[in-house]
């Protein structure tokens, strides 16, 4: 595997791990490294990645400067488009001061 592909596996981990040790009001979402399985009510999927551009770095040299765009959602299931509207903002806000 190539050192790029690592840092993705290595970015996508370190996501997860911050993830986990957030603070949530509530109770905490079902985090998961990709699409699980069965997605409780309310979860964060750290999904793939897409690769955006390649450069070479230097002029005949061997290492391209590489950018990712890396996928992520949330599910929330609420009784009431208002209430799950609220949650998915809270979980967002989680997300945007942990990351």
């Amino acid at each position: 595997m190539s050192g790029t592909t690592w840092s993705v596996l290595l970015v996508k981990d370190a996501l997860i791990d911050l993830l986990e040790a957030a603070t949530w009001p509530g109770s905490k979402p079902q985090i998961s490294f990709g699409i699980p399985r069965t997605i409780e009510r309310e979860a964060i999927v750290v999904g793939g990645t897409t690769n955006s551009d390649q450069d070479w770095s230097l002029l005949g040299g061997r290492r391209r400067e590489e950018g990712y765009y890396l996928q992520g959602w949330s599910n929330v299931d609420a009784p009431t488009q208002r209430e799950g509207t609220v949650r998915a903002v809270e979980i967002l806000g989680v997300i945007e001061t942990t990351v």
